[in-house]
């Protein structure tokens, strides 16, 4: 089971935000020493959240490894970018919803002869599921 979790400090420098993610890592993995729970450097990653156009890079480490330091990443579905856009998660949903669409223009042509009802059971099934 892969599981997310999430650390956000804020700090207007840099390197305090940099301890405080490498102090609160380092709870954790005594925590998971203590109670069995293993992480997995590999799967995890860093996104800094910033607007500024020069930001520093933060490293933070789990034991020897580093972790990766990522633009986006996709957590419980949602799609963040490092600069706060929405733009990649929109297109994300575009992405997934036009084949749907597509289902639903092709059924609704008149030659089909697809009533109003079943036409609004297969959006509901397509789309609102």
């Amino acid at each position: 089971m892969q599981t997310t979790s999430s650390l956000c400090p804020r700090s207007s420098t840099s390197i305090t935000i940099q301890q405080l993610l490498q102090d609160s890592t380092n709870e954790l993995i005594s925590w998971s020493n203590l109670s069995g729970f293993r992480f997995a450097p590999i799967k995890t990653s860093l996104i800094q959240i910033d607007q500024r156009k020069k930001k520093e890079t933060i490293s933070v480490n789990i034991g020897s490894h580093s972790i990766k330091n990522k633009t986006q990443v996709k957590i419980f579905g949602t799609i963040l970018h490092s600069k706060a856009l929405w733009l990649p998660y929109i297109l994300h949903i575009k992405k997934s919803y036009i084949p749907r669409i597509n289902i639903i223009k092709i059924l609704s042509l008149t030659f089909w002869g697809a009533n109003t009802g079943t036409l609004l059971k297969i959006y509901k099934t397509l789309i609102l599921s």
